[in-house]
């Protein structure tokens, strides 16, 4: 980079159906043993160590903010988010509990474990799946691909706007005089706002880029967990009808209502980052409506009777 020159020489760009995303910490496409390690985090046990280092970090920053008396709604609304998260692990904690309490493997929460571990690794591993799937749930990676293109887009257009700053005072205005100075300082002024305007948008954009690749991936993992779920019911479901145990009937009765809290946690979370998404397409549309109504005054000004 020189000159004021971006070199946009390997910036995230998107790929073409079936293709990975190139994404080294996300792409695991046909990389067997990658997707197979990616699909392992979600084992029972396994899973809650990664789970729960992820919402620490997640949490950190908002928490600090809120402490300093500096929270924004969203810093809000993201420990929330982390609330329900913790009790999501709960209670996949205490569905393990029941599922292994008694030394034998419970087998309904066995298929439904399996279930999911199977279909995280067939959309790592499988690029063309995971983009069909995407046409419907929406693909959080490919969301995140589009975040990532838009914070490029930000700091590059920051390094055009300093560029126009230092051309303005270093070259321009040293070696001009008179009103044709006074006229260039104040357009190239005009066009430095613009490039910063358009910044700051590139920010917000990526911004909500994040939040939705966020909510396309909590409707991934529900419709996984509704398979999942499904699965193991109808395992329930037949150990029930089958065992003359008691305590079988015990079990199937707490998996059902484990399975109705765990959908009711899962939607608050859903419409958590819900809202999220609406306050940041809030403040894109306040910026893109401030922008516009500061274009419509330089216009006029520009377009006016000198006369």
């Amino acid at each position: 980079m020189s000159d004021g020159v971006v070199d946009l020489t390997g910036a995230p760009q998107h790929t073409g159906f079936g293709e990975g995303t190139g994404e080294a910490a996300e792409d695991t496409s046909g990389d067997f043993f990658a997707s197979l390690g990616k699909a392992a985090q979600g084992l029972p046990i396994v899973s809650h160590g990664f789970n729960i280092d992820k919402i620490c970090h997640t949490a950190g920053e908002p928490l600090d903010r809120l402490f300093d008396g500096d929270a924004s709604m969203d810093d809000l609304l993201v420990l929330a988010q982390q609330v329900v998260a913790i009790e999501q692990e709960l209670i996949a904690f205490i569905e393990e509990r029941l599922a292994f309490r008694t030394g034998q493997v419970d087998l309904g929460y066995l298929t439904g474990a399996l279930t999911k571990l199977g279909l995280d690794f067939l959309l790592g591993v499988c690029q063309p799946f995971q983009d069909a799937v995407g046409f419907i749930l929406g693909n959080p990676e490919r969301i995140k691909v589009s975040s990532a293109m838009w914070s490029t887009a930000k700091d590059s257009l920051g390094t055009v706007n300093e560029h126009l700053g230092s051309t303005t005072v270093d070259r321009l205005a040293p070696n001009w005089s008179g009103l044709a100075r006074d006229a260039a300082v104040q357009r190239l002024g005009e066009l430095q706002g613009a490039v910063q305007t358009a910044a700051g948008l590139s920010f917000l954009i990526s911004t909500l880029m994040d939040l939705t690749s966020g909510f396309a991936e909590a409707l991934n993992n529900r419709a996984k967990s509704f398979v999942a779920d499904l699965l193991s019911g109808l395992v329930n479901a037949l150990l029930f009808l089958l065992s003359p145990d008691p305590f079988v009937k015990v079990d199937a009765i707490l998996g059902a209502v484990l399975m109705i809290v765990k959908l009711t946690l899962e939607a608050v979370n859903l419409a958590l980052q819900a809202a999220r998404m609406y306050l940041a397409a809030s403040a894109l549309l306040d910026a893109l409506a401030a922008q516009f109504t500061e274009t419509v005054a330089l216009l006029d000004a520009m377009s006016a009777d000198p006369c």
